[in-house]
């Protein structure tokens, strides 16, 4: 039997103060699952980390972008249906 794939999700907030649920990005997720099965403290280490995501449909590749906020992180079951996906990049401290 072929196990069913998971999704990281994060509850971002927003430079508007709004907080949105994104799904990870397979790169990043790949990367997180990995980073899960040596530190037990993964998720603490990404809380309060700052994530491009998108804030709109991705129409012939490009989409309206902004950063926020890792506020908290769930793994479930489904993929984001629509355009509620992290990018790749991350935003680190100086």
């Amino acid at each position: 039997m072929r196990k069913r794939r998971e999704y990281i999700w994060c509850l971002i907030e927003l430079s508007d103060g709004n907080k949105e649920w994104y799904c990870l990005s397979k790169v990043l997720r790949r990367a997180l699952f990995i980073e899960k099965k040596n530190n037990q403290f993964w998720k603490q280490t990404m809380i309060g980390n700052y994530i491009t995501v998108a804030r709109s449909k991705y129409i012939k590749g490009r989409a309206r972008l902004t950063v926020g906020r890792i506020e908290k992180i769930r793994i479930r079951k489904s993929s984001a249906a629509d355009w509620h996906w992290s990018r790749n990049q991350f935003i680190t401290a100086k």
